[in-house]
């Protein structure tokens, strides 16, 4: 019974916090979000992202190696 309870009163005021935090950061999240620079910078952002699997990582990461393995 007390842990019913317990979980009662917490969920309560879980739930309070994060009513009060939606109503208060949804104007500030909504005006971040959908200016047109950040919607810029979120595209270019995603392009990049969309690049990095076409970079030919070998080429940063054996440099040592490639200099080093002739001598052995």
């Amino acid at each position: 019974m007390a842990f019913l309870a317990g979980r009662l009163v917490g969920y309560s005021i879980y739930v309070s916090a994060a009513s009060l935090a939606s109503t208060q950061f949804a104007s500030v999240i909504d005006n971040f979000f959908g200016s047109p620079s950040s919607i810029a910078l979120q595209l270019v952002l995603l392009i990049i992202v969309c690049a990095l699997p076409l970079v030919n990582w070998r080429r940063f990461t054996n440099r040592d190696r490639d200099a080093t393995a002739g001598k052995h």
